[in-house]
């Protein structure tokens, strides 16, 4: 007699129990579907953070090398998509719910279902008929309904915990943060280098160099002094490479010599009588400076020599202008003489050597030419 109020009960509340069977299934689903896809997410950043250290340390050994930089490179984006692929995988193609129902139950401490949710599952996907095999599909699938509790759904979702990913993130990044507070240029170098393994971004080194000067423009046969000041000692020699303008490949190589009257640790080379424009670097260990340019420039000639004189007014009555390119007259004791010159370029510095009197600055007119008075 009970038997049979029990199944009169589950047929007459069918409908509302096998839509709570439904929600349950969707419920563990929409939690699988979150659970795993954080997992993928604390799991990728495990994958780089491990990497980063591993290759953080290498970069500290003589068998660091772009070869390996490369590689570890290679390794993340790897696991990025590998994870990638996994976490949207859970998130927009869940299993089925058949699969579903034989997740919870395997978690079950007992054979509580008894293979019942999952013969259930498979009930509400197929289509309904008449018949003796309806009735039954629907006592399951009530029955079902009727024992899934909600602890039950929690119970399988501890399958899917997130702790231990989280927990080694957690590690990791303590590691990396301890890493970052002792040397944090070290960390944002190496984390760049295997971020964007393409861009050329030298390695970290304790070593920096004060170089001098940088860009710079000087007039064709001029010298020019190249310095550099390390932070400090080095056992290995400071080398000075030369470039081609626009060229990857460097021309030479060279050593660059110690300054023996600099009072600190300082190393010069010359470029003499340049004739064309070059660029350059210095390297020392694994330190690598950024190329500078040295822009050689013809030197201008003078297209136009004006002199002018201003004599007193009993010799003149007004200013004498000499013969364009004349330079040599002679002048009263007080007059004011006015020098004009023209060049063929522009200018940024101009000077005229009087005797006596030295060099003396002139001021700059109309970019390429210059003016000098003097009494």
């Amino acid at each position: 007699m009970q038997e049979n109020k029990k199944l009169e009960y589950l047929l007459k509340n069918y409908d509302s129990l096998s839509s709570d069977l439904k929600e349950a299934l969707r419920s563990y689903q929409r939690g699988r579907q979150t659970r795993v896809f954080m997992s993928c997410i604390f799991w990728w950043i495990v994958h780089f953070l491990a990497l980063l250290l591993i290759f953080l340390l290498i970069e500290r050994t003589p068998i660091q090398s772009e070869f390996l930089r490369f590689l570890t490179a290679i390794g993340i984006y790897l696991g990025l998509f590998y994870w990638l692929i996994k976490g949207v995988k859970a998130l927009f193609y869940p299993p089925a719910t058949a699969n579903l129902a034989v997740e919870i139950e395997k978690e079950q401490e007992s054979d509580k279902f008894n293979s019942g949710l999952s013969s259930a599952a498979e009930f509400l996907q197929q289509k309904p008929d008449r018949g003796t095999s309806e009735l039954l599909k629907k006592l399951t699938i009530a029955n079902v309904a009727e024992q899934l509790k909600n602890d039950d759904i929690s119970k399988a979702l501890k399958a899917f915990s997130r702790k231990q990913s989280a927990f080694t993130m957690l590690f990791f990044m303590l590691i990396l943060f301890i890493w970052y507070s002792i040397s944090p240029l070290e960390v944002v170098t190496g984390t760049r280098r295997i971020v964007f393994p393409l861009r050329a971004i030298a390695p970290y080194t304790s070593l920096s160099i004060d170089l001098a000067p940088g860009d710079a423009v000087v007039a064709r046969g001029e010298n020019l002094e190249i310095s550099a000041i390390p932070s400090r000692d080095t056992n290995d020699s400071i080398r000075l490479e030369l470039f081609e303008p626009d060229k990857a490949e460097s021309t030479s190589s060279v050593e660059m010599y110690p300054d023996s009257q600099a009072s600190a640790a300082r190393f010069v080379y010359n470029l003499n009588a340049l004739q064309d424009s070059v660029d350059y670097q210095i390297s020392c260990e694994k330190y690598s400076s950024k190329r500078y340019s040295i822009k050689v420039m013809p030197r201008p000639d003078m297209k136009k020599l004006l002199v002018t004189l201003y004599q007193p007014t009993y010799i003149s009555d007004g200013p004498t202008e000499l013969p364009e390119g004349k330079g040599d007259a002679s002048a009263i004791k007080g007059s004011k003489i006015k020098i004009k010159a023209i060049a063929d370029q522009k200018l940024a510095k101009a000077q005229i050597n009087l005797n006596p009197g030295g060099m003396k600055e002139c001021k700059i007119e109309d970019n390429n030419s210059f003016t000098y008075e003097f009494k």
